[in-house]
């Protein structure tokens, strides 16, 4: 549901979600250091993967369902919900990468 909060978990490579309260309500994700997350209007899941030097994107169930791999140690992820552009911090090319969405 809208509001529950996706938390990417390094040492164990999954995103966990819980609810505005705190209780834990799943993990999903089979991610390489996930550094960074940001979650669109209709719940889909746009997560960093530092190590994996990829974007992964997962459907509101968990299922990845695309990866972007022209990363370099990714930190940082941000969708502008004005233009729909997706915005990644390619930190090991200190680089900004644009995506249309």
């Amino acid at each position: 549901p809208q509001g529950n909060i996706h938390v990417p978990i390094w040492d164990s490579n999954t995103i966990k979600v819980f609810t505005p309260e705190g209780t834990y309500v799943r993990s999903y994700g089979d991610v390489k250091g996930p550094s960074g997350i940001v979650i669109d209007e209709e719940g889909y899941s746009l997560v960093n993967e530092k190590t994996g030097n990829c974007l992964s994107i997962f459907d509101p169930q968990g299922n990845k369902i695309h990866t972007v791999s022209n990363h370099n140690k990714p930190r940082g992820v941000m969708l502008d919900p004005k233009t729909g552009s997706l915005y990644v911090a390619n930190y090991g090319a200190k680089t900004v990468l644009k995506y249309s969405v």
